[in-house]
């Protein structure tokens, strides 16, 4: 049973990415962003879940890095298809398999270098999360990507080059000071009660991409208070 709770959460967020990609698939991209956002709590909670009842298990590691490329690595691909489609011209296709390829290098990046107290480069989740809440907010304001498809393309391809950057670190949460810990925790907190009720998206994709660019500042300028290891969760 310890095992089992937090392959669960993980095989839910897998099912969040495939209801994004069926959705994205029909047409329907601003829903499709929220289950890709629903995918990113799920992917924190799994972590969490396998620290807690200490159940990390090498199965587990698997189905969570199958759940991270499904969720963020084709989910944001499908997305973008969504908005494009029927006028994806082959140059478009371009930006589309960069990002898919690098959200591949990188979940294999990580299982080669093992557990850290880091990150090197852009985390998927991250990635796939903060495109899909991009996506949102032009949505619910009227600007519709359909008529911006190069900037939403470049950025795709921007974030699959970014997850790929070794000297981009991002400490991880458990490896924070405690002051750190306390206020990320917060942020993170925040996050979820607006993906849950879907509630200010702007908000929400203020804090995401304050935390994207300020995350390598404060891992560089905060001493963690002991070496951590986070193995089940890439």
């Amino acid at each position: 049973m310890r095992i089992l709770i937090p392959n669960a959460i993980t095989a839910a967020a897998l099912m969040c990415g495939v209801i994004s990609v069926l959705l994205s698939m029909r047409g329907q991209v601003h829903e499709a962003t929220w289950w890709v956002l629903y995918a990113t709590l799920l992917d924190r909670m799994d972590g969490a879940a396998a620290r807690a009842l200490n159940a990390s298990s090498s199965l587990g590691a698997q189905l969570d890095s199958f759940s991270d490329f499904a969720s963020f690595g084709l989910d944001p691909a499908f997305l973008f298809l969504g908005i494009a489609s029927p006028d994806v011209s082959p140059g478009l296709l371009l930006p589309v398999a960069i990002y898919v390829l690098g959200c591949a290098i990188r979940l294999g990046r990580f299982h080669m270098i093992g557990a850290s107290t880091t990150f090197e480069g852009v985390p998927t989740t991250v990635a796939g999360g903060i495109y899909a809440v991009t996506v949102n907010v032009c949505y619910q304001h009227g600007v519709l990507p359909e008529g911006h498809l190069w900037p939403f393309a470049l950025l795709l391809a921007g974030f699959g080059v970014a997850m790929n950057l070794p000297w981009l670190r991002y400490r991880k949460l458990n490896a924070l000071s405690r002051g750190m810990k306390v206020f990320m925790g917060i942020v993170v907190l925040i996050c979820a009660v607006l993906i849950l009720t879907r509630w200010l998206p702007e908000l929400l994709l203020a804090l995401t991409w304050a935390t994207l660019l300020l995350g390598p500042i404060l891992s560089w300028r905060d001493p963690p208070d002991a070496p951590a290891e986070d193995p089940h969760q890439p």
